[in-house]
């Protein structure tokens, strides 16, 4: 008789047995699957980046400038997939910018299309949905993109031109050429060489550069010593319009006019200062006397006691006091028509001088010359019955009786 507890030992290695044949043949029907779990990052656009931040390119409409932003999570570890919504735009200034490009690799790229005029665009992204890209800054990245000009092509006259000059003196005007582009933007640093032509003369600074507003200026033009015409040329390696010609005229120096001078029908009698009524600083002017008396005695009055309003005594008055007095006093023989009426020399714009402008003849009486020691009458009007007079001999000056018989020179003004 075989013992219990072999007996139940046996059932259980028969089990076993059993078991694991049963389980080895279920092996070839199982499928083992693998399973990825994958940490999604979150993107941060205080981190992400815009860049460049800053380019320059040629402003002819047709070149571009790449812009990307590089999408990066809060830890500023470059992100390697796409699928972010980013935008690229123009804050301000020139230029135009295309659509965002994903590269599905972290970055986003938009195309700047430059303008045809020189200048900038500033433009910004946003990442996510409107997040400001700040390149790990406190504030939104700017990208700056400079439309510079092109190549020069063509140069054209500035200034200078047509001028005159005392011969063997400089222009007032310094010459000046500007150089541009195809686009008709102003080309700093170019070379220009500027020459005399003809006439003679000389310039300084002949070798330019064009500055940052495309023009370049010769240092300075001095005119031929002859009196003609003197020119001068700009050029600039193979620019189109070359060359280009500045004209100016040399002009034969006139020494200044002088108290005393033959001029204008007559001599010169005084020269305005800067005190005097009708003065022009830079320019000059005065009275021009006779040559001689118009009269050795004449009334001022034309038979009657009357108020002509020819009231001025200052420098500049004579001319309208003659024409009171010939208003008033009408046709006749009396000094201020005599003036009136005198054509002299080419001229016929002859007065009787104001009281301080008969001074001005006496004062300066042997340069003009002529002048007798007498009294010779103004045109001043003291009233109804008195006008003023003046004594060459000694100059002084009084009101008297109209129907005195005193001498009479006339004057113009130049």
């Amino acid at each position: 008789m075989i013992p219990l507890r072999y007996t139940l030992m046996g059932k259980v290695i028969a089990f076993i047995v059993l078991a694991f044949a049963a389980i080895t043949s279920l092996l070839p029907a199982l499928t083992i699957r693998s399973i990825t779990v994958t940490e999604a990052k979150p993107v941060s656009a205080t981190f992400s980046t815009l860049t460049p931040g800053a380019a320059t390119i040629t402003a002819n409409g047709i070149s571009t400038q790449a812009l990307t932003v590089t999408e990066k999570d809060p830890q500023g570890i470059r992100q390697s997939s796409g699928g972010a919504t980013v935008t690229i735009t123009k804050l301000s200034g020139m230029g135009s910018i295309g659509a965002v490009t994903d590269n599905h690799d972290g970055t986003y790229t938009a195309l700047v299309t430059a303008p045809v005029a020189t200048g900038s665009g500033i433009f910004v992204a946003t990442l996510g949905g409107g997040g400001a890209v700040k390149s790990g800054t406190g504030s939104q990245t700017e990208a700056t993109v400079t439309y510079a000009a092109g190549v020069a092509t063509q140069i054209a006259l500035n200034g200078g031109d047509a001028q005159s000059a005392v011969a063997g003196s400089a222009v007032s005007t310094a010459p000046s050429v500007i150089v541009k582009d195809a686009n008709n933007n102003p080309v700093s640093g170019v070379s220009v060489a500027f020459a005399v032509a003809t006439g003679g003369g000389s310039v300084t600074g002949g070798s330019a550069t064009t500055n940052a507003s495309g023009v370049a200026t010769v240092g300075g033009w001095t005119l031929g010593t002859k009196a003609g015409t003197n020119t001068l040329t700009a050029t600039s390696g193979t620019l189109t319009n070359l060359p280009i010609t500045f004209t100016a005229t040399g002009t034969v120096d006139e020494a200044p006019l002088a108290i005393g001078d033959n001029y204008g029908g007559g001599i010169i009698a005084y020269i305005l200062v800067s005190v005097d009524p009708g003065y022009v600083a830079g320019q000059t002017h005065g009275l021009i006397a006779a040559p001689g008396d118009q009269s050795t005695g004449s009334l001022w009055w034309n038979g009657s006691y009357i108020t002509t309003g020819a009231t001025g005594t200052e420098t500049g008055t004579g001319a309208a006091n003659t024409t009171a007095i010939v208003a008033s006093q009408g046709a006749g023989s009396y000094a201020a028509k005599l003036c009136d009426d005198l054509v002299l020399n080419g001229y016929s714009d002859w007065y009787l001088p104001s009281k301080d402008e008969l001074n001005k003849l006496y004062l300066n009486k042997r340069a003009v010359g002529g002048f007798a020691s007498y009294f010779y009458w103004s045109s001043s009007e003291d009233y109804a019955y008195y006008a003023w007079y003046q004594y060459f001999g000694v100059g002084s000056q009084y009101f008297d009786i109209k129907f005195n018989y005193f001498r009479v020179r006339a004057v113009r003004a130049f």
